[in-house]
């Protein structure tokens, strides 16, 4: 402890807007009949002619918001002027007369109609020179207003601008026709000068561009500091407004899935003098998240002696009385509530499902993934299954595919191409079953034929036929029969394998049958010698199966004719730009296409990213490299490291939006941690366990308690006996699967969670629940939704669970005075020792886990809320 003044320093870096630049009349997006003046804000057209329109476009093009600005005319004689909105080319067309598809072409002629592709959609009043035309165009609504002076406004729809072809550059227009002898000018006010009427409510006052706000650091100090030459920052002059008379406080919880599995920090707020006005300007500042650092020091400290005591981001400036501002300080997680996947799908991807969702991400080895198909096309089979983060390191992509699935049946690459699909002649008709010909060459209508099967007919020659022989198929030919019969289907069967097998009895003459499959080449098969038969015919185009007789002479009875379609199942990575992102088949799936990606890597050791400490390590670097978060995790906690105590299998398949923080609880859910951010800003991870006596950071008794012990029920509103883990991630139907499955791999695709329901288990037959009958809730309410997978880890999750709220637990709050260094240093997760002799039971001292730290900068008093259990003398 030190008598000297402890000192506050803080630097802000909030954004100073940069001056907006108004639009103009463009010089350079116009017919070149029109003359600009005045800055490029006066259009006029330079030659006369009696039918000839002239048309100029804004420089600023307008995507979404509500826009206003106002435009005038001058004109003698007969000139005429369309005033309005339009996307540019063609400049001899007026606004209001494009026929563009999707229409946003609107304009308002002198006699004051305002017309869309030439039709009058509405009547503002004809205008007379020096008239003011106003305008608001509210691209959320999609709406376009005009007024005339001050009068009533005229609303047309923007027609046609639905979400697909959104956003849209939409840009004030007009067209001038000047015949002989008059005059047309139109003047624009684009904001840079007042207007001449009042700007709607909620709309941007005037059409402007501007330039990313500069991120600016200013200095603060509540006691007046300044630098030396040699220090860092050099020379630099801290402010001395930080008022000393209201304290400065940080308060950090950590959260834990039975209370709200989310933490939280409210940094207060930073009250500024403003005596002499000086940082009025402040006020117009960007300082919505905009970074904070505070440091703690002494009276007489260099700089460099200076230490963290806060950080994280504002959440607001606001003015407290005419002498004062106070800078509002936002709970630093929010910064997590940010977007995980940094890229979205382009508006222009052909499969319009996807356009603007999030690409996927794969982490630890998700099971039963559907990946997405980024283009419907037929023949472009491309599916995405990991967004390929280019910013960091290429190990962080996706590492492999262990498996794929259509319908349930597995392929597992160049090595496994073909997997069965579809029988087509297993249920003939006759008396010997599949494949029998009993009485197909004798039905001329062809109704005993199998689906789908059709005779020929009109065969030439009498012994060019097909005939039936003792239920079999004989075939006879001399060479001028063309085709017998065939299978025919109506659907694309590319990518396909015909398996055909047949039985050869007897072959009186040899010779050959071609089978024929439309625009694939022929598969010519001998026949000289008796016995079974077999082949397969690959299909990469629309056809019909024919059974051709040849050219050369043939008599053969064949039996057992069976016909199966089977998948073509050839895949490989689709890999843009070196990063393996998901695979490409080369067929058309039958059903629902799944896989089992593994990804991505550690950087350090190589190791799969399933284990907790190795996804937090993946979120430190995408967080760090696309938003600049800090992360950080409590590995001196009992036990030692998160690495080595956190060893379940975690795993996840990410398609739609999600957050930073909404991962990071899924994580600490799966592992009984909580999450809290720390007072210098980072955020941290610790998991929860018993308080550990052998591990106390400070002891609480009568020399520093100073408020009463506050004993409340923990009723852990959230607490559950079961826990889920995510076992599918693409769940099937039973029309998705295949009947080759097995029933335990059908069971298991059809089960989109996996449960159990344990506890801790007890040599006390007394005790029949493995939780405290004050959490009798727990029993019914819906699992606990995790990343675990393996039954083993959620069963020990559940029973962590049960075992920690075993006994009933208690909330203590108090208040403790201790001096700047001992404050600072706590944290949620440690255990301290509550000793209380006024509180039965408490007198030989209690170990207690922080849940809560409010802590002040200057006065010495800091806010507890403990965990643990009952005081001895109640729990008894």
């Amino acid at each position: 402890m030190t008598d000297r003044m402890r000192i506050l320093l803080a630097e802000f870096e909030p954004c100073i807007p940069a001056n907006p630049v108004y639009a103009t009349w463009s010089p350079t997006d116009k017919h070149a009949d029109i003359a600009l003046s005045g800055g490029n804000l006066t259009a006029s057209k330079s030659t006369v002619h009696a039918s000839n329109w002239a048309c100029v476009l804004g420089t600023t093009p307008m995507r979404l918001g509500r826009w206003y600005w106002e435009t005038q005319i001058q004109y003698t004689g007969s000139a005429n002027v369309a005033i309005g909105i339009g996307r540019g080319a063609p400049f001899d067309n007026p606004p209001g007369f494009d026929t563009e598809v999707p229409v946003i072409s609107v304009g308002v002629l002198r006699d004051g109609n305002i017309r869309v592709r030439g039709y009058i959609q509405g009547v503002l009043g004809s205008l007379a020179s020096n008239d003011v035309v106003r305008h608001l165009l509210d691209l959320d609504a999609r709406t376009y207003s005009l007024s005339k002076n001050n009068g009533v406004w005229i609303t047309v729809p923007i027609h046609n601008m639905d979400p697909i072809t959104l956003p849209l550059d939409v840009s004030p227009k007009i067209g001038i026709m000047r015949p002989s002898g008059t005059s047309m000018s139109v003047v624009a006010n684009f904001g840079s000068s007042p207007f001449a009427y009042a700007v709607p409510d909620g709309a941007t006052p005037g059409i402007y561009s501007q330039t990313a706000p500069a991120r600016t650091t200013v200095h603060l100090s509540s006691n007046g500091f300044r630098t030396d030459a040699g220090e860092s920052p050099a020379s630099t002059i801290y402010d001395g407004r930080i008022a000393g008379d209201s304290d400065v406080e940080f308060t950090r919880e950590i959260g834990l899935s039975p209370w709200n599995n989310s933490g939280s920090a409210r940094g207060g707020s930073i009250t500024l003098i403003n005596r002499d006005g000086g940082i009025d300007e402040w006020l117009a500042w960007e300082w919505r998240d905009a970074p904070f650092r505070l440091y703690s020091g002494y009276e007489g400290d260099a700089r460099a002696d200076f230490v963290p005591w806060s950080a994280g981001v504002v959440d607001r400036i606001e003015v407290i009385d005419g002498r004062r501002l106070r800078i509002v300080l936002a709970d630093p997680t929010a910064r997590l509530d940010v977007p995980l996947q940094a890229w979205l799908w382009d508006s222009s991807l052909p499969n319009a499902s996807l356009r603007g969702k999030p690409l996927p991400i794969v982490l630890g080895r998700p099971r039963w993934c559907e990946p997405q198909r980024i283009d419907t096309t037929p023949a472009v089979r491309h599916y995405f299954a990991h967004d390929c983060d280019n910013s960091g390191p290429t190990s962080w992509g996706m590492t492999s595919i262990v498996a794929a699935y259509d319908r349930g049946d597995r392929f597992a690459g160049p090595d496994d191409p073909y997997t069965a699909h579809n029988p087509i002649t297993t249920a003939t008709s006759g008396a010997a079953g599949g494949g029998a010909f009993t009485t197909w060459a004798n039905d001329a209508a062809g109704i005993s034929m199998p689906f789908n099967w059709r005779r020929v007919t009109g065969f030439g020659a009498n012994n060019d036929r097909f005939i039936n022989n003792g239920n079999a198929l004989r075939c006879q030919s001399s060479g001028q029969l063309a085709a017998a019969i065939f299978h025919y289907t109506s659907s694309l069967l590319a990518g396909r394998r015909y398996v055909i097998a047949f039985n050869v009895t007897a072959v009186p003459t040899a010779g050959q049958i071609t089978f024929r499959l439309g625009g694939n080449p022929d598969t010519v098969f001998p026949i000289s010698t008796t016995g079974a038969k077999s082949l397969t015919i690959d299909v990469r185009e629309q056809a019909q199966l024919q059974i051709v007789l040849g050219a050369t002479e043939l008599d053969a009875t064949i039996d057992n004719f069976t016909v199966s379609s089977q998948q073509i199942i050839d895949w490989t990575y689709y890999e843009p730009e070196g990063d393996r992102a998901g695979l490409t088949l080369a067929n058309q799936p039958a059903g629902k296409v799944t896989c089992h990606p593994i990804g991505p890597m550690r950087t350090t050791d190589s190791q799969v990213i399933e284990r907790a400490f190795a996804m937090l390590e993946y979120l430190r670097h995408r967080a760090q490299t696309n938003r600049g978060i800090s992360f950080d995790w409590d590995t001196v906690a009992s036990p030692s490291a998160l690495q080595d105590t956190a060893p379940a299998a975690l795993a996840t398949y990410l398609t739609t939006p999600t957050t930073y923080a909404a991962l990071l609880r899924q994580i600490t859910d799966s592992l009984l941690a909580g999450i809290w951010t720390t007072r210098t800003g980072t955020v941290a991870v610790r998991r929860w366990s018993e308080p550990n006596p052998s591990d106390i950071a400070l002891v609480l008794d009568d020399r520093n308690i100073a408020s009463d012990v506050l004993v409340s029920l923990d009723q852990a509103p959230n607490l559950r006996r079961r826990v889920a883990g995510r076992r599918n991630h693409a769940v099937h139907a039973d029309s998705d699967i295949a009947g080759s499955v097995t029933p335990e791999l059908r069971a298991e695709l059809t089960s989109e969670w996996g449960y159990t329901a344990s506890g801790a288990t007890s040599a006390d037959p007394l005790i029949d629940s493995p939780i405290s009958a004050a959490y009798q809730a727990a029993n019914e309410r819906d699992p606990l939704e995790t990343l675990l997978q393996e039954p083993s880890d959620i069963d020990a999750l559940a029973n962590a669970l049960c075992t920690l709220w075993r006994p009933t637990r208690y909330f203590y709050d108090l208040s403790v005075v201790l001096d700047a260094d001992a404050a600072d240093a706590l944290e949620p997760g440690q255990t301290v020792q509550l000793v209380w002799p006024r509180i039965a039971g408490l007198a030989a001292g209690l170990p207690l886990r922080i849940v809560r730290v409010r802590t002040r900068f200057w006065s010495r008093r800091v806010d507890l809320r403990l965990w643990g259990m009952a005081p001895p003398k109640m729990a008894s």
